[in-house]
């Protein structure tokens, strides 16, 4: 039999109606009547409120209203008075319903069972966990639990952190050292800020971004997104300009003024080189320079004896000549570009964490300050300045028993960074080495590294010869469905309440509270308080550094801080007024400060910023004595310059020359962060997967 095309259309118009006929009889996706869930009997039928509270997706932790219709969330918005994003929204915000809405979620607590994760009760979920914890401080062998948590910054980290001391394990880590990266270590050593800066943007006129994905995958690419329209505009009349320097064609290089193309890995170089001109032609800011800055001549140290300084090796090493090869940008472009940076001032050099992971991260990262310090821009209008901090309260401190003073004596089993840090991306390692006193008890808090580290085969082995490893996570991840002995699901952010302290940004202290937006669907249960349960389990001095019998509790000893301080947003005359008008707004802001001041003196041994760190040179000797080897030797081992006076300088990594054969030539992996990764997570939200990752990309 024969059809024709006439014939072929209208069966296929048939079938169609009949499969949507079908569709409809099995439910209408957008009938108004819904099926019920928790809490929504309460609610009248069209009845819709508006809930403020901050965004959990990334670290910026903006603020959100958070539109609710008859118990259910659907629709998450920026809140315009919230300073950190003035009413704007990332794609990871947006898709905040479809966290709370996966198919997939964990509906309560799993325990490995020959093989399977099987459902069981809470009760004895936190039970499993108390009689293992209890087993270890009993055996004298309470360093053999660790903790590796995923935030960097809040409440529900501190309490993690909490229980470990009050426990006795030296074993806890946070993500701090991969979040801020060599960004916050240079800040740090540089300047004594201890976190990465954040950054005066009214004040600017020329922004010269290295790398950073401002309107990209950055903690403050929402804000950049609204100042960027300020700067163009000019609220002094003249416009801001923007150039952008990266190896890839990113959001941020597509909207910015100027692309410079980089080649991977040469940030240091390509900034060095600029401060090259601006010393060789004298257009540094010689006050500033001459007042806040050590290690820009050359300096006598202690005993007397003379190191050179930061001119002198730009001089020497660091002509656009010598470099411009190297980063892939003509030598005329450099030089037209550092002259710029003067004649279109205020200007600011801005590098992100993300950028400064690699190798040279810290190496970068420190000439970046370096060049913002000869521009006079650091604690200045238009420049880096130091992230202000809202003024909480503290809890009691913890009072330690003599298991937990023996035990903080072991050796953690990750090395300490350069800060006395335990170093989250040595965990792997580390575990996989099983030394003389292994990790019995693990405990991953808002981390995947199964999905999201490199070398995640590497993860997986690692943790696999741990004997109990317990997640949070609120979704079957890479890691727990993979090695997870114990998961104890944690409420979406929709569900739950804590605290939101935002990652530095505009400089102005905000204080952000997470509160429910919706009944809890399933029976998950708010990490904060799952950890403040533990404690208190575990009985004698553990329970008794966990005062609270909920978090709520803990959250408002602390808060109360900021009442107390009697400025910023909310001033009320009682601590219940307080309280009242923070949970309607969602958010504390301290006054804007109208530009930045230089401080009396900075945090670091100087009190100046120090272009050759002190405290580098000093962590640097006390290592290669603890390996025993003279200083030159373990600074080559390391990567470093065998002088130790270049060493602690911002200096360009050598570059291997390429290879003679194409077919064997350099190859350097540029690794970027789209804007729809949030925090190692998001493969699971189709809303995410179908945005394209960079401009000519295309989606899921």
């Amino acid at each position: 039999m024969r059809l024709t095309r006439r014939e072929l259309l209208r069966g296929g118009a048939a079938a169609a109606t009949g499969l949507g006929v079908s569709a409809c009889r099995s439910g209408d996706p957008y009938s108004a009547d819904k099926p019920p869930l928790p809490g929504t009997e309460a609610w009248r039928r069209f009845e819709e409120r508006q809930v403020r509270t901050a965004c959990a997706q990334c670290s910026a932790r903006c603020g959100v209203s958070v539109r609710v219709v008859e118990g259910r969330a659907v629709r998450i918005d920026g809140t315009a008075d919230n300073p950190i994003n003035r009413g704007g929204i990332g794609p990871r915000g947006i898709a905040g319903v479809q966290v709370l809405y996966d198919p997939d979620r964990i509906r309560q607590p799993l325990v490995r069972r020959k093989g399977e994760l099987v459902p069981i009760a809470w009760k004895e979920a936190l039970e499993i966990v108390s009689a293992r914890l209890s087993g270890l401080r009993t055996s004298g062998r309470a360093d053999a639990f660790a903790i590796a948590c995923g935030r960097d910054r809040g409440m529900v980290r501190d309490l993690w952190q909490r229980l470990a001391l009050a426990f006795g394990t030296p074993n806890f880590l946070d993500r701090r050292s991969v979040k801020g990266g060599g960004l916050r270590a240079a800040s740090k050593l540089m300047m004594g800020f201890d976190d990465v800066p954040a950054y005066d943007w009214h004040g600017a006129g020329f922004v010269l971004s290295l790398g950073a994905g401002l309107l990209t995958s950055s903690c403050q690419s929402v804000y950049f997104a609204r100042m960027s329209a300020d700067l163009r505009r000019g609220p002094t009349g003249r416009r801001a300009r923007i150039v952008h320097v990266e190896p890839s064609y990113s959001r941020t290089a597509a909207h910015a003024d100027e692309w410079l193309a980089i080649a991977p890995g040469s940030y240091a170089a390509f900034v060095l080189a600029l401060c090259h001109v601006l010393v060789r032609e004298e257009r540094y800011d010689h006050r500033f320079v001459s007042e806040w800055v050590q290690g820009f001549d050359s300096w006598r140290d202690a005993d007397d004896v003379e190191h050179p300084g930061f001119r002198a090796h730009v001089l020497e090493h660091c002509s656009p000549d010598l470099i411009a090869a190297d980063c892939g940008v003509d030598a005329a472009k450099i030089e037209q570009l550092a002259r710029n940076l003067i004649e279109r001032g205020p200007a600011v050099a801005v590098f992100d964490a993300e950028s400064s992971l690699g190798r040279d991260g810290l190496q970068a990262s420190m000439a970046v300050f370096a060049l913002n310090a000869l521009l006079g821009r650091i604690q200045r209008p238009g420049g880096v300045v130091e992230q202000a901090t809202a003024p909480l309260a503290e809890w009691a401190p913890v009072e330690l028993d003599e298991i937990a003073q023996a035990a903080l004596q072991q050796p953690p089993i990750v090395r300490a960074n350069v800060f006395g840090e335990l170093a989250f991306e040595g965990l792997a390692a580390a575990l996989a080495q099983r030394g003389e006193r292994p990790i019995d008890t693990l405990v991953l808090e808002y981390a995947n590294p199964c999905y999201a580290a490199p070398d995640s085969a590497r993860w997986r082995r690692a943790l696999a010869g741990v004997p109990f490893v317990v997640t949070t996570s609120p979704f079957l991840d890479e890691t727990s469905s993979a090695v997870a002995d114990l998961v104890l699901p944690d409420h979406t952010y929709l569900e739950r309440f804590e605290d939101a302290q935002p990652a530095p940004s505009t400089g102005t202290a905000v204080f952000g509270v997470v509160q429910p937006a919706v009944e809890p669907l399933y029976d998950t249960r708010s990490t904060a308080d799952v950890v403040i349960e533990i404690g208190r389990a575990l009985g004698g001095a553990v329970a008794t550094a966990f005062p609270w019998k909920e978090f709520r509790f803990a959250f408002a000893q602390r808060v109360l801080g900021l009442h107390r301080a009697q400025r910023g947003s909310i001033v009320a005359s009682s601590p219940k007024a307080f309280f009242r008008d923070l949970f309607r707004e969602g958010f504390w802001a301290d006054a804007a400060v109208e530009a930045p001041e230089l401080p009396a003196r900075f945090a670091t041994p100087s009190g100046r910023i120090e272009l050759a760190p002190q405290a580098l040179r000093t962590a640097l000797l006390a290592r290669a004595a603890e390996a025993g080897m003279e200083p030159g030797e373990f600074l080559a081992s390391i990567g470093l310059p065998s002088d130790l006076d270049e060493a602690i300088l911002p200096h360009a990594p050598p570059r291997k020359p390429p290879s003679a054969s194409k077919s064997r030539g350099t190859i350097r992996l540029d690794v970027y962060r789209p804007s729809t990764y949030a925090e190692g997570s998001g493969a699971n939200l189709p809303m995410l997967q179908e945005l394209g990752k960079q401009p000519t990309f295309e989606g899921w």
